[in-house]
C-alpha cells in the first residue's frame, strides 16, 4: 500500500498539469531555480553590511581599509549603490570585495521612474567584474508613496528582465516598510500583481526578495518574545542594566500589560529580525516555491522604536549582532542567504548623506562602534572553516522508538526545511519533498531506512520508513497521511 501511494503521488506530479487538459498538449513549467544554484561567497558566514550611502565617491585607500575591517568581521556579503554611468571606485570596490570572497549586491541608485533606459550593459559591466546580484528601486512606499504600486511592479519586470538577459540576478525591491500589510501597497497586493502580469517565469529562472529587517529595539525572536505575547513586566534589575528610573518601569509595564498580543504570529506582526519569515511564507503561497530572501538593509541600530522594550543602546546593539551572527552559521533556514547590517558609515568617507545617519555608522570620524571589536573578536572563532552547508533540503533527524522530538531536534525550524545532523555525526535520513500544491502545503515522503522527525516551529511529525506526511507552511500543522 505504502509503494503505490508513493508512485501516485509521483504519478501525479508528472502527469498532473496534462490531466488538467486532456485535450491538447501542454508546455510544462521550467522548474524553478534551486536555492543550491545560487551563487554564494565561497566561505559564506550568511553576514553582510551595507556600504557608504552614496553612489561613489570613495577612495582606493578606503576601499582597501574598509575590505580589510570587513573580512576581520566575518562579513560574507556587500551592499553598495552605483550610478547608471561609468564609475571607476565602484569597479574598484567591486573587484575588491570578489577578491576577497565577499559577494557584492549592486543597487542602482535612484527611484523606479529614473534610469528608464534598458540597464542590460549596466549588469553586464558588473557581472563581468564577478557581481551576480542586482537590485533596483528602494521601499517605494516611502521613497516614491504618489507612484502606482503597478507602475513600480512594471517597471521592476523590466529590470528583471535585462539583468537576466545579462546575467545577473534581479532582488525584489524591499516593499517594507509600509503603513498596513494589507493596503494597497502591501508586499502581498505586489506578488499578485507579479503574478498576474506573467512574473513567475522571472522567478523560475533565478530571482530573489529584498528584506529589510531592521531588529528596531524589539528581541530577535519577537513576536514569539513574553512581552508581546504575555506583556511580561520589566524587572527591576532589567530596568537598572538600562538606565530606567521606577516612574518609567511602572509606565512600561502598563504599556505591556495594555498592548500585549497574545497568538501574534510572524506573519500578523513582522516587525523585527524575523520579517524575512513572512517575506518568504507570503511568496511561496503566491508563487509555489522557495526563492531566496535577501537582506539589502537591517540588524540592530541604537534608538527606541517601541516604548514596550527598552532602547538599544551601543552594547546591546553589539550582543545582538553577535546573536544573528550566530543564527546565521547555525540556525537560518535555506532560503535566508543574508543579513545585512546598516551601515558602514557615512561622515567618514567625508561625504555624509543624511546627518541622522551617522548615529547608525559603525565607523565614525571620532571612533568606532563597540559592534565592530566584538563581532572581529567573535568571528576569530567561530568564522566558519568551510563555506557554509548549502541549502535547499529538508531539516531531518534521525530518531530513535520513544524518543522526543525536543532532543532530536536541537532547535525548533524557523524557515523551510533544510538538512539538519545531530552532534555525534548521526548520518541524515533521506526525504523526498514530493510536491507543493501552490498554496503552501508540501508532501513529504521519507525513503530513508531509518524513523526521522520532522520539525517545524512548535510542532513535530515522526516519518517512519515510506512513511509520508503534509506540513502546511502557513498554519504550522504537520499531519501523517500514511505510515
Amino acid at each position: 500500500m505504502k509503494t503505490n501511494l508513493i508512485g501516485l503521488l509521483m504519478l501525479l506530479l508528472i502527469v498532473g498539469p496534462v490531466l488538467a487538459d486532456p485535450g491538447r498538449a501542454v508546455a510544462a513549467e521550467p522548474e524553478p531555480l534551486a536555492l543550491t544554484d545560487y551563487p554564494r561567497p565561497l566561505s559564506d558566514t550568511g553576514m553582510g553590511l551595507h556600504w557608504f550611502p552614496v553612489s561613489g565617491g570613495w577612495t582606493r585607500e578606503q576601499v582597501d581599509f574598509y575590505v580589510g575591517e570587513m573580512r576581520q568581521m566575518g562579513i560574507s556579503w556587500v551592499k553598495l549603490l552605483a550610478g547608471a554611468g561609468p564609475q571607476p571606485e565602484v569597479d574598484y570596490l567591486v573587484t575588491k570585495l570578489v577578491e576577497n570572497e565577499m559577494m557584492p549586491i549592486i543597487r542602482l541608485a535612484g527611484r523606479s521612474d529614473e534610469n528608464n533606459g534598458d540597464m542590460s550593459s549596466f549588469v553586464h559591466h558588473y557581472v563581468s567584474l564577478g557581481a551576480r546580484y542586482f537590485e533596483f528601486f528602494n521601499e517605494p512606499a516611502v521613497d516614491e508613496p504618489n507612484t502606482p504600486l503597478s507602475a513600480v511592479m512594471d517597471r521592476w519586470m523590466a529590470r528583471a528582465r535585462e539583468t537576466q538577459r545579462a546575467g545577473g540576478i534581479p532582488i525584489l525591491t524591499s516593499l517594507f516598510p509600509s503603513a498596513d500589510l494589507n493596503d494597497n501597497r502591501s508586499y502581498d497586493a505586489a506578488l499578485r500583481y507579479l503574478k498576474e502580469q506573467g512574473a513567475e517565469g522571472i522567478f523560475r529562472k533565478g530571482a530573489g526578495i529584498a528584506v529589510h529587517n531592521y531588529t528596531l529595539n524589539h528581541p530577535l525572536a519577537y513576536p514569539d518574545d513574553p512581552v508581546q505575547q504575555m506583556g511580561q513586566p520589566l524587572s527591576s534589575t532589567e530596568a537598572a542594566r538600562f538606565g530606567i528610573d521606577e516612574d518609567r518601569r511602572e509606565e512600561i509595564n502598563r504599556r505591556r500589560a495594555a498592548d500585549k498580543r497574545p497568538g501574534t504570529t510572524v506573519d500578523q506582526d513582522p516587525w523585527g529580525f524575523r520579517m524575512f519569515e513572512t517575506m518568504e511564507n507570503r511568496f511561496v503561497r503566491t508563487f509555489g516555491f522557495p526563492v531566496p530572501v535577501i537582506g539589502t538593509e537591517g540588524g540592530a541600530t541604537v534608538g527606541e522604536v517601541d516604548p514596550r522594550y527598552p532602547k538599544v543602546d551601543e552594547t546591546l546593539q553589539a550582543e545582538m549582532t553577535i546573536k544573528i551572527a550566530e543564527y546565521m552559521q547555525t540556525k537560518a533556514p535555506a532560503y535566508y542567504f543574508v543579513s545585512m547590517n546598516w551601515l558602514i558609515g557615512n561622515a567618514v568617507m567625508g561625504q555624509p548623506a543624511l546627518p541622522t545617519w551617522e548615529d547608525q555608522a559603525w565607523y565614525r570620524t571620532d571612533r568606532q562602534m563597540p559592534v565592530v571589536a566584538e563581532l572581529k573578536n567573535w568571528m576569530a572563532e567561530h568564522a566558519p572553516a568551510n563555506p557554509r552547508p548549502a541549502p535547499g533540503s529538508s531539516e531531518i533527524v534521525p530518531a530513535a522508538d520513544g524518543q522526543s522530538s525536543q532532543s532530536a531536534a536541537q532547535t525548533p525550524m524557523q524557515g523551510l526545511p533544510f538538512q539538519h545532523n545531530q552532534e555525534g555525526s548521526v548520518a541524515p535520513v533521506p526525504l523526498v519533498l514530493a510536491s507543493y500544491d501552490g498554496k503552501g502545503v508540501i508532501t513529504l515522503i521519507n525513503v530513508g531506512g531509518a524513523a526521522a522527525w520532522v520539525v517545524w516551529r512548535e510542532a513535530s511529525l515522526l516519518l517512519r520508513p515510506g512513511a509520508v506526511g503534509q506540513l502546511d507552511l502557513f498554519t504550522g500543522e504537520l499531519a501523517l497521511i500514511s505510515s
